[in-house]
């Protein structure tokens, strides 16, 4: 585990931290539009639901699914999905587990791999390049895989003017100015970067600034799923939760998130 994975996986072992996503309890609009068109098929699916984190996506996926397993890499996260969901969901599985490292999971075994909340992004591109392939391997024939990325594109939104509003409490005005300067000092080569380059990893302020992600070009994720395997992918856009109506769409969004379902 290099420093940019191990910084990630120590914010995710924080008490507070792992507070927040067990009270985090609802999907995105994307996520439920993803719902919809795969719960037709859910009730006969295996599904690996990895960073699972505080357990958002159990309360909606487990009940529905033939069988349920979920991953986390902070033991925290895993202990408080135990508490939580031992008795409602006990044929649900929890382990403490990384997506650097699936070789547990044989090729064709799975029918539904979910990777929520932009936890690809805590990943080197060269393990991001290795887990796409691997997730590619474990879907059974017609499996599906979503997960989420940040966007490379939002980067040019992400300004100081951007926060300055009219508001009656200028201190709260003042408070985001101030923490959109220090993302733009603490990344400033990363956004002298970003016009030209396919992805660049960034300090987005994200619980105290411990965490350090990819945000990526929407065409070179497309070129990455290709390359892994991936023939038929669908994007979904984080503003509306609808689907792209095609790549040139997805590709001009500037939406900070993108979400893709992938076979």
């Amino acid at each position: 585990m290099n420093a940019l994975e191990t910084k990630s996986k120590t914010t995710y072992l924080s008490p507070e931290v792992i507070d927040y996503y067990a009270n985090y309890g609802t999907l995105q609009a994307p996520e439920e539009a993803i719902f919809k068109i795969l719960k037709p098929k859910l009730s006969e699916a295996r599904m690996l639901d990895i960073g699972v984190g505080g357990g958002r996506t159990t309360v909606f996926f487990a009940p529905e699914v033939k069988s349920y397993t979920a991953i986390d890499y902070s033991e925290g996260m895993i202990e408080r999905c135990k508490q939580r969901f031992s008795e409602r969901f006990p044929e649900a599985n929890f382990f403490v587990g990384d997506a650097t490292n699936l070789d547990e999971y044989q090729d064709g075994s799975l029918d539904f791999v979910l990777f929520s909340f932009n936890g690809i992004d805590y990943m080197t591109m060269p393990a991001r390049k290795e887990f796409l392939r691997k997730a590619r391997r474990m879907l059974a024939p017609g499996g599906q895989f979503c997960f989420s990325t940040h966007n490379i594109a939002w980067l040019k939104k992400m300004t100081v003017a951007a926060v300055i509003h009219f508001r009656l409490n200028m201190f709260a005005v003042l408070s985001k100015v101030l923490r959109r300067i220090k993302i733009r000092r603490i990344n400033a080569a990363q956004f002298a970067a970003a016009d030209k380059s396919d992805f660049v990893y960034i300090n987005d302020g994200s619980h105290g600034f411990g965490l350090e992600q990819y945000f990526i070009r929407a065409s070179h994720q497309l070129e990455l799923l290709r390359e892994a395997g991936f023939k038929n992918i669908r994007g979904f856009s984080l503003e509306t939760g609808k689907e792209f109506a095609s790549e040139k769409d997805l590709c001009a969004s500037e939406d900070s998130w993108m979400y893709f379902l992938c076979s």
